[in-house]
């Protein structure tokens, strides 16, 4: 089996926000490119590792989102996030 990212439908072993329900499942981009959304110049410029992968990619995913549903292009700190979440060093 291949894992391509998604499992289409509903499963009742799905949770949101702490509570037993079901997740919708919503295909909002058919072509699946997303390179037209994504942000520019999310470069890190660190010399060694900042533990803060996860805050970067949480913060592209929303940055993603916004510009595929808004047109907006906004950049969130990913900095601030990683130091307030506690996954820096």
């Amino acid at each position: 089996m291949i894992n391509h990212g998604i499992i289409e439908g509903k499963r009742p072993e799905d949770y949101m926000a702490g509570a037993f329900t079901f997740v919708s499942y919503e295909v909002r981009n058919p072509s699946g490119d997303w390179r037209p959304y994504l942000p520019k110049g999310e470069i890190q410029y660190a010399k060694e590792d900042s533990l803060s992968c996860v805050s970067f990619s949480a913060c592209n995913s929303i940055e993603t989102q916004i510009k595929f549903m808004t047109g907006q292009e906004v950049n969130f700190s990913d900095r601030f996030l990683a130091k307030m979440s506690g996954t820096t060093h």
